[in-house]
């Protein structure tokens, strides 16, 4: 949240710390998104799929204006470390 807050108001916050974040729900948990920022149910052709358009942290890092330290490991079992490298890379 420190890293989308930081790109998504990037006049308000200035420095922050970002700790092995979860920056991208399509390499994440998916169901993550769905249960905290709501989800759309799409039944065509009798086949029920589920929509949701949540930004990517590495799609608005361009935004930032601050200082981020990013910080990701081996330590942390859950949020893989890929997620702070797409981020590190814009």
């Amino acid at each position: 949240m420190t890293a989308a807050a930081m790109f998504g108001y990037p006049d308000f916050f200035k420095v922050g710390i970002s700790e092995s974040g979860n920056h991208d729900n399509s390499i994440y948990n998916r169901w993550w998104s769905e249960k905290h920022d709501g989800v759309k149910e799409v039944e065509k052709d009798g086949k029920v799929t589920f929509e949701y358009d949540i930004e990517k942290n590495q799609d608005i890092a361009a935004n930032l204006k601050g200082k981020l330290l990013l910080i990701t490991g081996d330590i942390d079992n859950n949020v893989h470390p890929a997620n702070t490298y797409r981020v590190s890379r814009r």
